[in-house]
C-alpha cells in the first residue's frame, strides 16, 4: 500500500494529479480483487 502511495506521488509530480489518482484507483482495485480471488482459492483448496 505504501508503494502505491509513493508511485501516486511521483506520477502526480511528474505528470498531473489526475494521472496519480487514476493509477492509485486502478492499483487499489486490482489489489482488492487479487486478495478476494486468493481467499476464494484457498477456501476451495481446503474443502477438497
Amino acid at each position: 500500500m505504501a508503494a502505491i502511495i509513493a508511485v501516486q506521488m511521483i506520477l502526480s509530480f511528474a505528470f498531473s494529479y489526475q494521472a496519480g489518482e487514476l493509477f492509485s484507483k486502478v492499483a487499489v482495485s486490482a489489489l482488492f480483487y487479487w486478495s478476494v480471488l486468493r481467499l476464494v482459492r484457498r477456501r476451495t483448496e481446503r474443502s477438497k
